[in-house]
């Protein structure tokens, strides 16, 4: 049976690897908004072309988003501010998952698209592609992820209680678990809007699981 939900509205990283020949950009390279630093996943030599494996370059330009030694860009007592950015195209990501580690400060970060209809994330692994601890605030916008167990998956069980999770202008298709979830016993602020949901036809799958 076809699983098939629009959700309209709900409740309310440098220890880069570098191979021969590539310069990945510091930070001082990368652009930056009033308040955050940016991370352009083709500045780390991704191709974004539909054929190209881009994981390598998807997972050092994480590793710039999670490092926390790059200039403060902090927000209150969180200790991550910066955004990853995936211009249009199509992305192939083969890797085991992007996971930012569970410790006990919370983090703050951003993973954008130019539109769902534009940025086209293929997870060809069984991977969430993001897997977190405690995260004071969330955006994810813009993108139109394809296959992977699912795509945000925090494993904090504790109190969760910041910002807004913000979901947004997404294409949720072809995961297996689940799209987003959390383990919080308490994380009231989440907010989803303009997404589509298709797990994996056939799946036993779910498109939200939200604690707290």
């Amino acid at each position: 049976m076809l699983k098939f939900f629009t959700a309209i509205l709900c409740l309310m990283a440098t220890g880069l690897s570098i191979g021969l020949g590539q310069t990945i950009p510091a930070a001082g390279d990368v652009a930056k908004t009033e308040d955050r630093l940016v991370a352009n996943v083709r500045d780390f030599g991704a191709k974004g072309d539909g054929k190209n494996d881009d994981t390598e370059a998807i997972e050092k330009a994480w590793a710039f988003v999670m490092d926390t030694h790059k200039p403060e860009f902090h927000s209150g007592w969180s200790a991550v501010n910066t955004t990853l950015y995936f211009p249009q195209g199509v992305y192939l990501y083969t890797g085991k998952g992007l996971v930012s580690p569970a410790t006990d400060y919370a983090q703050t970060w951003d993973v954008k698209g130019d539109g769902f209809d534009s940025t086209k994330i293929v997870i060809k692994s069984d991977a969430y592609f993001i897997t977190c601890g405690r995260v004071q605030s969330t955006v994810i916008e813009g993108i139109s992820f394809d296959g992977g167990k699912g795509i945000f998956k925090s494993t904090w069980k504790g109190n969760m209680v910041g910002e807004k999770h913000i979901f947004r202008d997404c294409y949720f298709f072809g995961y297996t678990e689940c799209a987003i979830g959390n383990h919080a016993e308490d994380s009231p602020y989440l907010a989803v809007s303009d997404c589509i949901f298709h797990c994996h036809d056939g799946a036993e799958a779910i498109g939200i699981a939200w604690g707290g």
